[in-house]
């Protein structure tokens, strides 16, 4: 795998792998099995592809599966307020309609017992709830402070996802200035700097030639040096830099 590959599935978009086994386990601490077919249930929310599938489907016990899944991903975070956040995010849904959905949240949230109660309640796996689920499903990070705090979009989040080994074609869906929030968020949070990270790969670049390498380095400690103590470093670095453009953006 490239290097600037794993530089960028470690910080940015890492996925769990423990994903299939955590769906079987919740499928099976519901009713269902573990096999293919059963996977295949909760790969049918908000896929036309297997519509039929749901038409079989207890909706009590899918609430009860999407619940478990939810819960295992975020276990300090409440259900109520995640689903409250997702719909702000959900470009695919006018004003009007993210307000009725919000309205039906709040209005679940009061009678409802538990976050499974509160799916079942909300006809989460009905549009355009089930969009919301499937975010869930397929986006694990679509919960964690840099998305929300950078203001992606459901969208924008489901090609991060879906491109998540080819930094180019991110950005030809995901604004710059949202990528380099979101990219300084996950550096800060990662505990180790951009600059020891980048000052890595462009020593191991093998599409730099020595004098590129050289004045990619002057680059770097130039802007690192001129975004020193200043409030969202890695964020000014990233901008100074131009990151997402040539040469930086060849490293990968």
């Amino acid at each position: 795998m490239k290097i600037f590959v794993t530089f960028f599935i470690l910080c940015f978009v890492c996925k769990p792998s423990n994903g299939t086994s955590l769906v079987k386990a919740c499928l099976v601490e519901n009713g269902f099995g573990a096999s293919g077919k059963d996977l295949e249930i909760v790969k049918a929310v908000a896929n036309p592809e297997y519509v039929g599938i749901l038409r079989q489907v207890p909706k009590d016990k899918l609430s009860g599966v999407f619940a478990c899944i939810f819960q295992d991903r975020n276990p300090t975070t409440n259900l109520y307020a995640s689903l409250k956040r997702l719909i702000e995010m959900d470009d695919k849904v006018s004003k009007a309609e993210a307000q009725k959905m919000q309205d039906s949240l709040t209005d679940c949230h009061k009678e409802a017992g538990d976050d499974a109660k509160l799916l079942n309640c909300v006809n989460a796996f009905d549009s355009p709830f089930d969009e919301i689920m499937a975010t869930i499903r397929d986006v694990p990070d679509s919960l964690g402070f840099c998305y929300e705090k950078c203001k992606l979009t459901i969208s924008e989040m489901y090609k991060i996802e879906q491109n998540r080994l080819n930094l180019k074609e991110i950005m030809t869906f995901v604004p710059e200035e949202k990528m380099a929030c979101t990219t300084g968020c996950k550096v800060d949070k990662s505990g180790r700097s951009l600059t020891s990270r980048l000052t890595d790969l462009i020593h191991k670049s093998k599409k730099h030639d020595e004098k590129k390498k050289k004045e990619m380095i002057e680059t770097l400690n130039r802007c690192s040096a001129q975004v020193s103590g200043v409030k969202v470093e890695t964020y000014n670095l990233i901008k100074c830099l131009n990151l997402y453009k040539p040469p930086f953006i060849d490293l990968y």
